[in-house]
C-alpha cells in the first residue's frame, strides 16, 4: 500500500454537510457511494450522484452537502496522512493564526 494515503467513509443526513474548509497539506478525492451531494470548491459547484468522483487540490476552499432526501455516503481519500482541516471563515479572519500550514507539506513516497 502506498505510504501517506488515507481514506474513510463519510455519511451525510439530508441537508447536512461539513463547514466550508481548506486542507493545506493534502489533496482530497470524494467518491459518492449513494445519495446526491452538492460539492462546492472556490466559486464553483457541481452535483454528484452515485458513482461520481470529485477531486480538490490543497489550498482550495470546499464543502460537500447532502441535497437529497436519503442518506448520502461517500469514500474520501487524501494523499497525505497529515490532514489539516481549517474552516474557511477562521482562516480568512486570521491567516496568521495558522503559520504551520501556509506551506504545503512535502512527503517523500519512495
Amino acid at each position: 500500500m502506498p505510504k501517506g494515503l488515507t481514506l474513510g467513509i463519510v455519511s451525510f443526513k439530508p441537508g447536512d454537510g461539513g463547514a466550508r474548509h481548506i486542507h493545506f497539506k493534502s489533496e482530497e478525492i470524494l467518491y459518492v457511494l449513494e445519495g446526491r451531494v452538492k460539492q462546492s470548491w472556490g466559486d464553483n459547484y457541481v452535483i454528484l450522484e452515485e458513482g461520481d468522483t470529485f477531486g480538490v487540490e490543497r489550498g482550495v476552499p470546499h464543502h460537500a452537502e447532502n441535497i437529497g432526501d436519503e442518506l448520502a455516503r461517500a469514500v474520501v481519500v487524501y494523499d497525505s496522512a497529515v490532514r489539516d482541516y481549517v474552516k474557511e471563515l477562521d482562516y480568512e479572519a486570521d491567516p496568521e493564526a495558522f503559520p504551520e500550514i501556509r506551506v504545503p507539506l512535502e512527503i517523500n513516497l519512495e
